[in-house]
């Protein structure tokens, strides 16, 4: 899929959500909110990676009825149960890549909800989940190891956010909680090509 067509449809998702979740904060704050904050800038970059994961996941043609694509058939007839062997590894390593930015954002937009990595695995395989369901209605391949990477994507990048932006932890914290996510991401990616065709 070509970069301009990526960013066409970030743009054309994400920029409307923006404006929906921009008009409704100054609603319930009741006043017009300054529009370059970093929280804004934040909620930005959240709803352009929002319209780029719709765009990558071929998600945009469910949201066109008139897709020929679209089959409203059983979503999980086509789901691979068989995780990482036989696979190619480029794109399950791209799935691992896909949701880190969800881990690293959401935080920042939902600055009154308190995120655990608990809360976060739930998050990022309830996105993942739905992206998968959702793309068996566009005849889109379905695969378990699309859903175990796009959760510990979501994870990672949880850690590397609570590593940079968590209070009350020290410097040698930080330093531990990347490391440890460099090296658990290492190893494990180590270990699904060991298994893959590529």
């Amino acid at each position: 899929m070509q970069l301009s067509f990526i960013l066409e449809d970030a743009f054309m998702v994400g920029i409307p959500i923006f404006m929906a979740c921009y008009g409704v904060s100054c609603l319930l704050e009741k006043k017009r909110l300054p529009l370059l904050t970093v929280r804004q800038a934040a909620l930005l970059l959240f709803c352009l990676y929002i319209g780029a994961v719709s765009s990558l996941t071929g998600l945009i043609g469910f949201l066109d009825i008139r897709n020929p694509e679209l089959h409203l058939t059983n979503p999980f007839s086509g789901f691979d149960l068989t995780p990482f062997r036989g696979h190619v590894f480029k794109p399950i390593l791209q799935n691992l890549f896909l949701l880190m930015p969800l881990g690293f954002l959401i935080s920042s937009v939902t600055p009154k909800i308190k995120w655990n990595i608990g809360k976060i695995f739930l998050l990022g395989f309830g996105v993942s989940l739905t992206i998968e369901i959702l793309q068996g209605f566009i005849s889109r391949q379905q695969e378990i190891d699309d859903l175990i990477m796009n959760t510990a994507g979501a994870c990672a990048g949880y850690l590397f956010f609570a590593a940079v932006f968590r209070k009350g932890l020290k410097l040698w914290q930080r330093v531990l909680i990347i490391a440890a996510t460099l090296i658990g991401l290492y190893y494990g990616m180590l270990y699904i090509k060991s298994i893959c065709w590529l």
